[in-house]
Order: C-alpha cells, then structure tokens, then sequence
C-alpha cells in the first residue's frame, strides 16, 4: 500500500472511536486459573529485572551509535524503562499460561517473555520518551539495528550450545539485555533434547528475520496489506519461539 493511501487511511480514522466486544464471552471457555507460585514468580521476575538493569546517563541524539558499542547499552538502563517493565506484570502472563507448571519451568517459560519484549523494545526505542522516534535509533536505522540482531542471534546459538566450547566470558555481548539470555538459554539447553534446541532455534531465526521485515515496511512507510501483515506478524511477535516452550 502506497505511503499516500497509508496516510489518507490514518487521517480517515484519527479521533474515531473504535468499540471491542465483551472478550470474557469470546474467550468464555478458555482456563482461568492463575499458578499457585504468583508471587514467588513475580519477585523473582523483578529480581532478574533488577539484575540486568544499568543506570545510564541522560542521553543525547547522537547517541544511537554509541549504544551499539558501551557495555553499559540496554533496552533496560533507565529507571523509568525498568520500572514499565515490572509494572507490565510478566509472571501474572506466566502464571496463567502455565497454571499447572512446574515452578522452575514456569520461571524460564515466563523471563523469555520478559525478554523477548525487552529486546524487542530495545529495537523500537531504546530509551522510551527521552529519544524521540522521529530522531532515529535502532527502530529507524536499519544498518544500525543489523548488527543487534546479528549479536543476538550469535549469543542465542552459544547459549544453547550450538557452537563449538567457548569461553563466554570472552563473548559476553556488549549489550545488557542480549547478555540477560544467558540464564534462560543455559536452562533451555540442560532441559531439552538436541532436536528441541534446533527447533527453538529455528524459530528464534524466524523472529529475528521477521522482525527485520516489519522494520523494513515500517521505514518504507507503507501500511501492509492483510496477507502482508499475516507474513510477518507471528514471527515478529514471538509466538513461535513462546510456543516451542511448551515442551
């Protein structure tokens, strides 16, 4: 869709009021119980917050390049950042996908979701309402959101060890919430089989590659087409890579 009818099409429905149905009819059979382990989850989902937060200085326009390369980057450095993550409530989301799970693997299952949205938020605004989206960063520079993909991908496959041995100390990424993976890939890893490490793999790939096709259209500014947007969508949004771990 070319960018003119994009923006006749947001002019069209901008100060429209849109109206949802009643969901709890629409999803009135699905499960509705919460695991017993919420709060437990929820502190220690914090407490992993916490760990991969830095406090970094007020940042400046030109900085976007700059943060591909500190080890102090992350999607998780301000405190106002970090704070919108816990209140987003990632174990009450875990707690009620996985009412009956175990509790060490309801603990892996949900900080992945936790960090699939940091990283994500890492490649759409790094630093929330202090780098205006128009100004540019990862989210509006694709040469500069390839190489944090790149070291994402390259990180992932070590964590699950599909690399040969290497000394992750000399591998760490230069990037805090990439490094965050650690703990959650060192747990896939012990729990699955290799067949299972490929497949999660596999669609880790498909959301990376997935992710970098919706920046694509978004910097084209084109709206995508239903069947365009369906293309992409899923892969972009993780729900392959949450789905694998149901096993």
């Amino acid at each position: 869709m070319a960018r003119a009818e994009f923006e006749s099409i947001i002019a069209e429905l901008r100060g429209q009021s849109i109206v949802l149905p009643d969901l709890n009819a629409i999803f009135g059979n699905w499960p509705k119980q919460v695991n017993a382990n919420l709060d437990r989850l929820r502190h220690d989902v914090d407490e992993w917050l916490d760990r991969y937060s830095t406090i970094f200085p007020h940042p400046s326009k030109n900085m976007c390049r700059m943060i591909l390369t500190t080890a102090f980057a992350s999607t998780m450095s301000h405190n106002s950042k970090l704070e919108a993550l816990k209140a987003a409530d990632f174990a009450y989301f875990g707690a009620t996908w996985c009412p009956q799970g175990r509790y060490d693997r309801l603990k892996v299952f949900t900080l992945l979701a936790t960090w699939l949205f940091a990283w994500d938020d890492g490649s759409d605004q790094l630093y929330p309402n202090e780098i205006d989206m128009n100004d540019g960063c990862l989210w509006e520079n694709l040469d500069l959101s390839r190489p944090y993909r790149d070291e994402t991908r390259e990180y992932v496959q070590i964590c699950l060890g599909l690399t040969s041995d290497v000394d992750r100390s000399r591998t760490r990424p230069t990037n805090a919430t990439i490094h965050a993976f650690e703990g959650i890939g060192t747990a896939i890893r012990d729990a699955y089989n290799s067949e299972q490490i490929r497949r999660f793999m596999d669609h880790m790939e498909d959301f990376l590659e997935m992710s970098r096709l919706e920046q694509i259209l978004h910097l084209q500014g084109t709206l995508p087409s239903m069947e365009e947007f369906w293309s992409y969508r899923l892969g972009s949004s993780a729900v392959h890579v949450m789905l694998a771990m149901n096993e």
